[in-house]
């Protein structure tokens, strides 16, 4: 409308009637146009122009209403942003009081205190929040940022309207006028509590689970994934005997692997954890070996870390045990072994019979044997000497046998021996082998003679064990028939030996033997009797084999201990002759004789 209205205007100024197009001619009006033509153009420059300005100003202000719509949804957004954020942002003067000028409305749930109650210091200043320890190295750090143009951070604690404390997180900036003088300082104030106590805690745990790394008795070292080693425990260092110059060189480079059985080099656990991926749990199988040739066994567990399916190192726990295993190796020993002799023991020895009585390894031979004369040796010169005899028939036995057969100690003085794949004729040459190296090995003077029999298991029906027996009962028969003999050789021995120590004795006793035979004489005996009385003067003192040769050497008078075991000499006597029955009545005359 208001363009029309221009046009008429222009053309009523032009003082030309308005008079109708179709009331001219063509030639008039092309005249009529000729003779205007200036003023025609002005009036279409004009209308253009309107038309132009119309559609800038139409554009301009479609362009108000977007960016004022735009304005709107920003400050919305802004608003938005402030309000959920976990603090507040600000604009303050730069004085003590850190005067508000500006606070968004997050700064009730940082503070406790609203935006009227800090705007201008109205309620209480944002200085007075903040705890008194932190204010004046506050101060001093902004004014230093300030003078710079430089950003500040920093965190510190606040104390909010309601006496709770809350660690804050602060960035900002100095806002300057054109002289260079600050004018305000802008920034964002975040509660930061909730991080604050997480670190805490994450550290708690981290220096809990360092007091147990360091304290516990297992050996610790972590790897990163290179294996290189940058962590080691107390414990590690001083088993290993690492120091702080291991920490960055490669493991493998600082220890050695061993299988424990074969000796041979093996695959580190550190090393398969970082390939496989998974714990390698070994126990008792590893010997751990150092660059200073230090050898361990030791039992590991190696955890591989992962961190989003990508291995980042291992842990390797491991703990020596090489006293542990020693120990149970020698109870095992012990459990299987004699520990007078080192010779297998019974369990062992019926647990061999056991596993070997198969048909390929017929025929079997079982041997038993029993040491001669061990009680009149424990009587006379007591258990030491007892000890002696046994392990020298020990020796005796195991070197006339191989390597590969079984040899046991299994009761007192008696002795078993499997032969698998040997028959009878062999068997009776290990068996004269043994009687001849037994009777090389001399004990207080008398040679060691033990008593066998054997059983050979030719069937594979018949009982092991039987055959066992039949073994033992041979040897009951063989030591029944030598054994007058020899425990008669061995008192012999004996008083020969108790002569060869005391001089004295021997002619003590000769002269006592003379007395009796005289006095048994007079009183009328006979002749059975007289030699009865004889014998007992020539063995009354035997006992004193077991006297200690000073005492029986000493001049003067004993003491009273010296004396006590001068006095059990009879007694000693008395059990080393009532072991034969040949001198049983002499044996009870010797213990009366004091």
């Amino acid at each position: 409308m208001r363009l029309c209205l221009s046009i008429y205007t222009l053309i009523k100024a032009t003082s030309v009637s308005f008079t109708p197009f179709f009331a001219f001619t063509e030639s008039e009006i092309s005249a009529i146009l000729f003779q205007n033509r200036l003023l025609i153009i002005v009036s279409i420059a004009s209308i253009a122009i309107a038309a132009l300005f119309y559609a800038y100003y139409t554009q301009t202000l479609k362009n108000e209403q977007r960016l004022s719509a735009y304005i709107s949804e920003s400050e919305q957004r802004m608003s938005a942003l402030l309000s959920n954020l976990p603090g507040m942002a600000y604009r303050c003067r730069n004085d003590r009081n850190w005067t508000m000028q500006y606070v968004s409305d997050g700064c009730l749930r940082l503070t406790g205190y609203t935006r009227e109650q800090l705007l201008q210091n109205t309620l209480i200043s944002y200085n007075d929040i903040i705890l008194k320890s932190y204010r004046e190295e506050i101060w001093t750090n902004w004014q230093v940022k300030l003078s710079r143009h430089e950003t500040v951070e920093m965190e510190y604690e606040i104390q909010t309207k309601d006496g709770k404390t809350k660690w804050v997180w602060e960035q900002g900036r100095g806002v300057y006028d054109h002289q260079d003088r600050v004018i305000a300082i802008e920034g964002l104030i975040i509660d930061i509590s909730e991080r604050v106590e997480n670190n805490r805690n994450r550290q708690l745990a981290q220096d809990k689970l360092s007091a147990v790394l360091r304290s516990i008795g297992d050996g610790v070292i972590t790897v990163d994934k290179e294996g290189k080693i940058d962590f080691i425990n107390p414990m590690a260092a001083q088993i290993l005997e690492l120091n702080s110059a291991a920490i960055g060189e490669r493991f493998d480079d600082q220890l050695t692997f061993l299988s424990t059985l074969s000796k041979q080099a093996v695959e580190s656990p550190v090393t398969q954890c970082l390939k496989n991926r998974k714990v390698q749990s070994m126990q008792q199988q590893m010997t751990m070996v150092t660059l200073q040739g230090k050898s361990l066994e030791v039992e590991t567990n190696a955890s591989p870390l992962i961190n989003q399916n990508v291995i980042e190192g291992v842990v390797l726990v491991f703990r020596d045990v090489t006293s542990r295993l020693a120990k149970e190796r020698q109870i095992e020993y012990l459990s299987y072994h004699d520990g007078l002799t080192g010779l297998y023991n019974r369990r062992f020895f019926e647990e061999e019979i056991r596993r070997l009585d198969m048909p390929r390894n017929l025929p079997i031979t079982l041997v038993v044997g029993d040491v001669n004369g061990l009680k009149v040796i424990n009587d006379g010169f007591g258990h030491p000497t007892g000890d002696q005899l046994i392990q020298s028939a020990a020796r005796a036995i195991k070197n006339s046998c191989r390597n590969d057969e079984i040899i046991a100690r299994t009761g007192g003085d008696e002795f078993a021996i499997l032969l698998p794949g040997v028959g009878e004729q062999e068997a009776e040459k290990v068996i004269e082998r043994m009687r001849k190296n037994a009777s090389e090995s001399i004990i207080m003077g008398l040679p060691v003679s033990i008593a066998f029999g054997y059983a050979t298991k030719i069937n594979p029906n018949q009982s092991i064990f039987k055959v066992l027996q039949e073994a033992e009962d041979r040897m009951y028969q063989s030591k029944i028939s030598d054994s007058s003999t020899s425990r008669n050789q061995t008192i012999k021995t004996m008083l020969q030996s108790l002569f060869n120590r005391s001089p004295r004795e021997e002619a003590h006793i000769l002269n006592v033997s003379d007395i009796c035979e005289r006095f048994a004489i007079a009183m009328g005996f006979n002749r059975d009797q007289i030699i009865e009385l004889k014998l007992a003067a020539q063995l009354h003192d035997i006992g004193k084999i077991a006297v200690e040769q000073r005492i029986l050497e000493k001049p003067g008078l004993l003491n009273d201990l010296e004396r006590i075991q001068m006095q059990r000499h009879t007694e000693t006597g008395f059990r080393i002759l009532s072991t034969t029955a040949e001198y049983l009545n002499v044996a009870q005359i010797v213990y009366d004789h004091h």
